[in-house]
């Protein structure tokens, strides 16, 4: 494998691979609780299809990442203070609303709100992301300089990064009730998925087919429905190791790359900008949207989905104007 370290122009196409992760995030949390208990209705499915949203977006990352010539210690800490910057100006914005509200304003809230959202707590349940995203840029110069240097070990490592997962999701068939490592600890999911993005960067033989991720997308369905049982739990962060659901998500990436949007987009390159904080708020608006369409007859999950996506854009958006919120929300 031959590593290219010659600047990128930048590929719009990785912006819509975002979008497509961030409304396929808003997709899994707000059909899960729709289901059918045989798996086979409009809510399972769309849940099941939007397994690939989260590995979407490590691989993007590592899309991004590896090849760089400026990726030592001190640019990690920078993203680091970055990430840690935003989780605190989100949550104190909502200790402040919420406090204010209520009449009363407890520091040791504040704190067990940061603190919780690493481990999928509270109502910023989703900062789990930036927990794992931390631990993957601690690791991320050293994979970086062997993505560099040795190509060849650097597929190999990938390959055996492929292997260990597997084996966890086949021991974790035997573990009651799922898989027990907390989400931002899976490093052995995030990192196989940073690799990956960043081999999927010099695959230019592989050209992406749709016909590809329709199959994918049948094959990964199958493979949950079948394992459900065993598993004891329905939540797709269990698939993630599943060597199909790995393949359905790097379909689905090559498949949007090597479309090679490289012209300016204005509708793909601002919401790109959004899915930061349209994947922060959106939890926010599914209970109430739920509330108000869940009786709709058949297709009440879908109708949620459109909504509670068109709300957390439009939200975003004007969050995203106000003065200074730019550089605060940014990392």
């Amino acid at each position: 494998m031959k590593i290219s370290y010659a600047p990128m122009s930048r590929n719009y196409s990785i912006d819509a691979i975002k979008i497509v992760a961030m409304r396929g995030v808003i997709m899994l949390h707000t059909s899960h609780d729709l289901m059918s208990e045989s798996g086979y209705d409009l809510a399972s499915f769309m849940y099941k299809s939007a397994v690939a949203s989260i590995p979407l977006f490590f691989m993007v990352s590592g899309y991004l990442l590896l090849g760089r010539q400026d990726i030592g210690y001190g640019y990690i800490l920078r993203k680091i203070i970055r990430i840690l910057r935003y989780m605190a100006v989100i949550i104190l914005a909502f200790w402040l609303i919420r406090g204010l509200i209520k009449g009363n304003l407890i520091i040791s809230d504040f704190i067990s709100i940061y603190i919780g959202s690493f481990f999928v707590k509270g109502p910023f349940f989703v900062f789990w992301y930036f927990g794992a995203l931390i631990i993957l840029y601690l690791i991320l110069p050293i994979a970086n300089y062997i993505y560099r240097k040795y190509p060849s070990v650097f597929l190999l490592a990938t390959i055996l990064l492929m292997v260990i997962q597997n084996c966890v999701f086949l021991n974790n068939l035997t573990i009651i009730n799922g898989e027990r490592i907390p989400a931002a600890l899976r490093v052995y999911n995030w990192l196989t998925y940073l690799c990956l993005g960043g081999l999927m960067r010099n695959v230019k033989q592989i050209r992406g087919s749709m016909y590809m991720v329709v199959i994918m997308l049948i094959a990964n369905f199958f493979t949950q429905q079948y394992f459900i049982k065993a598993a004891n739990t329905s939540y797709c962060s269990f698939f993630y190791s599943a060597f199909p659901i790995l393949v359905y998500t790097c379909s689905i990436f090559n498949y949007i790359e090597h479309i090679k949007l490289i012209t300016p987009n204005k509708i793909i390159t601002e919401l790109s900008k959004l899915f930061l904080i349209v994947f922060t708020i959106h939890p926010f608006f599914i209970s109430p949207v739920c509330k108000i369409m869940q009786h709709i007859p058949y297709l009440a999950p879908l109708f949620i989905w459109i909504s509670v996506s068109v709300l957390s854009i439009i939200t975003g958006y004007l969050i995203m104007k106000l003065p200074g919120a730019n550089k605060l929300l940014s990392i």
